[in-house]
């Protein structure tokens, strides 16, 4: 028995469920079964959703094989006593990104539900039985943060899925693509951009974006991951 869990993002303008979806939609032609979990916004939906997110996972059978994609739907501490009363399932850990690095710097509350989130990260790492990472320096953080060197295997380069025809471009290598969620909580860079003394040209792609734009900053617009390869002006990013 195979299973694949992954997140269904209601929000199709960024990236942030594009890659999870598309492991889901792989490993569901490769014979997995797909146990979802349905992303909202609202407190009350989420709720609901971890409610059923969690009686599915009750009732998967013994021995199993769960692709676990990271990071995880629902906070990692709450998926933790699951893990740990069921022992009989073999992890595979897909990560998508580094948590722990990207939410490094926070103080007072939200640095202690961190650290919380994080100790609950590292017994995952122990206890996956094959962690995929995309290249070597997410493998060096990752075995830095205790996963054993042997059960981490690297991709070494990603893509999407495109559902549609991508023409064909030159991009100009002088101008740099950022793409993604461009809100200051999640990109903090991007708000130092300004501060660069080799001024150099951005163009940003993505939502939730408050910045400066000026002759050395562009801000392009949102669009949804099948629609951004089309629109994409630049370089390098």
């Amino acid at each position: 028995n195979k299973y694949i869990i992954g997140l269904i993002s209601k929000n199709n303008r960024t990236a942030g469920g594009k890659a999870q979806e598309d492991i889901s939609d792989i490993l569901s032609g490769a014979g997995y079964k797909q146990v979802n979990y349905l992303v909202r916004g609202r407190r009350i939906s989420k709720m609901i959703q971890e409610i059923r997110f969690k009686k599915q996972l009750k009732k998967l059978p013994k021995n199993c094989t769960i692709v676990l994609q990271y990071p995880t739907p629902m906070n990692m501490t709450k998926l933790l006593p699951f893990f740990k009363v069921r022992e009989d399932i073999r992890i595979i850990l897909v990560m998508h990104d580094v948590g722990f690095l990207r939410d490094m710097g926070y103080v007072g509350d939200k640095e202690k539900i961190l650290k919380e989130e994080m100790s609950a990260e590292a017994f995952l790492f122990e206890r996956a039985s094959a962690i995929i990472v995309h290249n070597s320096s997410m493998k060096k953080a990752v075995i830095n943060y205790g996963a054993k060197a042997g059960k981490i295997i690297e991709l070494e380069i990603f893509d999407y899925i495109s559902k549609g025809a991508i023409t064909e471009k030159h991009y100009n290598k002088s101008d740099i693509i950022i793409a993604g969620n461009l809100h200051k909580d999640k990109s903090r860079y991007l708000y130092m951009l300004g501060d660069m003394k080799n001024k150099i040209h951005f163009n940003l792609y993505g939502i939730n974006y408050t910045g400066a734009v000026n002759e050395f900053i562009d801000y392009k617009g949102s669009f949804t991951p099948e629609e951004l390869p089309n629109v994409l002006c630049g370089g390098f990013g």
